[in-house]
């Protein structure tokens, strides 16, 4: 009887031991899955964020876009003038050709 007991108490301590190694396991799988949540909320507020900002972005480039349509190629700097030629396929401006020889003569 005595030895049946001990071999009782023997399991019960194995199976105490396990649930607790079991609770411990149970409770490191929540916080991974917390903190795993929490990275899943920051992540989408940060998609939320950027996704505002390229909206905006977009709104201000059709914006310019606008105005740069509106506005009558004489309105842009000089600066600007040559370059929009060349991109509209005129081409570049002619360069001034080099003397020659024969220009020194005449």
């Amino acid at each position: 009887l005595a030895k049946a007991r001990k071999h009782q108490q023997s399991l019960l301590q194995q199976s105490e031991a396990e649930i607790e190694l079991l609770s411990q396991r149970l409770e490191q799988m929540e916080d991974e899955n917390c903190a795993v949540m929490q990275e899943q909320v920051d992540l989408e507020k940060a998609y939320v964020a950027l996704q505002a900002e390229l909206q905006e972005a977009r709104r201000e480039l059709e914006e310019l876009q606008e105005r740069a349509a509106r506005a009558p190629l004489s309105s842009l700097p000089s600066s600007s003038v040559p370059a929009r030629r060349e991109a509209r396929g005129s081409g570049p401006l002619p360069l001034a050709r080099e003397a020659s020889a024969e220009d020194a003569v005449r």
